[in-house]
């Protein structure tokens, strides 16, 4: 689960889909001295065994992305 804000303030190369995960390097509010966004990565794993579930995190980034392309 992702607040509206950090939905809002990620981009589509903050999305990483692996073999049976994905994750997603979500923008901290507070930038670091330098100037730099800080960054924090949630990864979810895929929970499908039999058949693909169609709210499997995984399928559905893959999804996802293949939209935006």
């Amino acid at each position: 689960m992702l607040r509206e804000i950090e939905v809002a303030a990620a981009r589509v190369e903050h999305l990483i889909v692996e073999d049976a995960a994905v994750s997603v390097l979500i923008p901290l509010q507070k930038r670091n001295p330098g100037g730099a966004p800080d960054l924090t990565r949630r990864t979810l794993r895929c929970p499908c065994r039999a058949r693909v579930l169609p709210l499997c995190p995984v399928h559905a980034s893959r999804r996802h992305l293949s939209r935006l392309r």
